[in-house]
């Protein structure tokens, strides 16, 4: 495999995204499609990867994320049931999570120097060793994704591009998931906002995807 720094994520999170809309189905079909495209590939590196990165993937339940994609089905009417509606964020959180713990994990050992260099407490255990990106909770992924992946000034340039704040979006699923532990009111929106997520998660999707390295185009997972 051909050294690749963490960094080329930068120009897939800065790149003008395709936003052409979907009903809810096709969307829910292209994310679905996608997964188990990106699933296939990451699950067989072992000869292309470097070792450990390889063998992280390995071990790694990608299947999951299929299933969990195939979830979808289940949100896409809307409905005025809370409850569905909070397994539809809990099931977008994980989705995420599970994306941005796939980019890391491709990229582990340059994952593993950014977090030693500066010691970038996030992402360091107690025994000062560096926590794998598998077991990392949105919340860390967040963090390292904005001070150790994206450009320092990503924010103001999405800001000039009229592009979406990536951080905050993370953010916004974050909160909505955790509304599966909450107990007190909390604020859910509705299935129109869900579906809208929905559609801005297969563009994050998308951004993921085009910032892993493939040794050809014709390996490059595809959502039709």
């Amino acid at each position: 495999m051909k050294k690749v720094t963490i960094t080329r994520i930068e120009h897939s999170f800065m790149s003008i995204p395709d936003r052409t809309t979907y009903p809810p189905s096709e969307t829910i079909a292209r994310i679905i499609k996608l997964t188990e495209e990106l699933t296939v590939f990451w699950n067989n590196v072992s000869g292309w990867a470097p070792i450990e990165a390889a063998e992280l993937l390995t071990k790694s339940r990608l299947d999951w994320q299929v299933s969990l994609a195939k979830q979808l089905t289940l949100f896409q009417e809307e409905s005025n049931e809370s409850g569905k509606l909070i397994l539809g964020w809990t099931t977008l959180g994980s989705l995420t999570e599970g994306a941005m713990k796939l980019y890391l994990s491709v990229y582990y050992e340059t994952y593993q120097s950014k977090s030693l260099l500066d010691e970038f407490k996030p992402v360091i255990d107690k025994k000062g060793n560096v926590i794998s990106p598998d077991e990392l909770m949105l919340d860390k992924l967040r963090l390292f994704f904005s001070k150790k992946v994206l450009p320092v000034d990503a924010k103001e340039q999405w800001e000039k591009s009229d592009e979406i704040n990536w951080l905050n979006w993370i953010l916004k699923i974050q909160q909505r998931r955790n509304a599966i532990h909450a107990f007190k009111s909390r604020d859910l929106g509705d299935f129109r906002e869900f579906h809208l997520e929905l559609s801005n998660y297969l563009i994050f999707l998308r951004k993921i995807n085009n910032g892993l390295p493939y040794p050809d185009d014709q390996f490059k997972p595809k959502e039709v």
